[in-house]
């Protein structure tokens, strides 16, 4: 049996219970399906990662096990959302003081760390960075070829982690943050 079909069918589960009872609110449906993919309808583990300190930078992610090019790895857990300006915490987040985000279509999903590997996509660290500038940005881009993992939007409310090349066993796993997240990070840099 196919871990990740397995993973996969239970994603969509999920998403179809929420499309039957006529869920509408997207901050809803994916704080809710997160927390029943943890509790209510918990998704078969994974087990392809661990975490520990990152020569990168603070803590990162590395496999567990060899990991060939298209498995899924992780997902990001989705456990803060910030939709029209607004924020929104599962019940899970007491205090919210995060800088892991990933933006989707309006809104943007950010987690915090806890020890589920089937959610630990916001540990992911990137190769290389950026600077913000144009040359910044052209070495950045022929830099982030070197990372072995991309963000896959699933029918948007999962961001799942999928291995873009092969892995071997031990080896940190990185996924591109692209060139906007270091704009950002370098004008915070800069004041």
């Amino acid at each position: 049996m196919n871990i990740d079909i397995e993973f996969v069918k239970g994603l969509d589960v999920i998403y179809n219970f929420y499309l039957e009872n006529k869920f509408e609110d997207m901050v809803d449906h994916i704080l809710i399906a997160v927390w029943l993919a943890l509790h209510e309808a918990p998704l078969p583990p994974l087990n392809k990662i661990f975490i520990t300190k990152s020569n990168i930078e603070g803590l990162g992610v590395f496999a567990l096990r060899d990991i060939k090019k298209g498995e899924i790895v992780s997902m990001y857990p989705s456990e803060v959302i910030l939709y029209d300006n607004n924020l929104y915490l599962s019940d899970r987040i007491k205090k919210y003081e995060n800088k892991y985000h990933y933006k989707i279509n309006n809104y943007s999903i950010a987690g915090v760390h806890f020890n589920d590997t089937n959610f630990c996509g916001h540990i992911l660290n990137d190769v290389c960075q950026s600077d913000g500038t144009k040359e910044g940005d052209d070495k950045y881009n022929k830099m982030s070829i070197l990372n072995n993992c991309m963000y896959h939007p699933y029918k948007d409310i999962f961001i799942l982690i999928v291995a873009c090349k092969d892995v071997k066993i031990g080896e940190e796993l990185t996924v591109s943050y692209q060139t906007d997240y270091w704009k950002v990070i370098s004008k915070l840099n800069d004041n």
